[in-house]
């Protein structure tokens, strides 16, 4: 028995070139507007404001523009956890998003080592928040 071609649904597709076309506009915008000035429209994080203390976000706006800028270190200064995801998520987004297109599943595909890491993803997140929190030396590195 041979395996079926599955075709693309137009209207996923179409979503999907909407969907495009804001992220590619919103990186341009982050690329182009520094968030550190002030002088570009970003929202603060909300938690931070509440809180005081840093989530796992705090920190990834600035992450991003400077990835879009190639400085990747200053973005590991910003935000760690932002650039771990930035590096390794991009291609299970596009196998998934791929599937979604074409109607079709992931599960007999699925990579046992994409498995571990989701599942473990939740404690990476845990652990980063707590850590970047601590207010001693070999920890403040974390912070935004």
């Amino acid at each position: 028995m041979t395996p079926t071609r599955h075709s693309y649904n137009i209207r996923r597709v179409l979503v999907l070139a909407l969907i495009s076309c804001l992220a590619g506009t919103a990186a341009w915008y982050l690329h182009t507007n520094d968030p550190s000035t002030g002088e570009a429209i970003f929202a603060p994080c909300v938690f931070n404001e509440l809180t005081g203390i840093h989530c796992p976000g705090c920190g990834s706006t600035r992450a991003g523009h400077d990835l879009l800028n190639g400085r990747i270190l200053e973005a590991v200064n910003h935000n760690l956890f932002f650039v771990g995801a930035a590096l390794f998520l991009p291609w299970p987004i596009a196998r998934m998003v791929n599937a979604w297109a074409r109607n079709t599943s992931l599960e007999h595909k699925r990579s046992p080592l994409i498995a571990r890491l989701l599942k473990w993803l939740p404690s990476f997140v845990i652990t980063f928040t707590l850590l970047r929190n601590i207010p001693i030396p070999i920890f403040s590195w974390l912070a935004p």
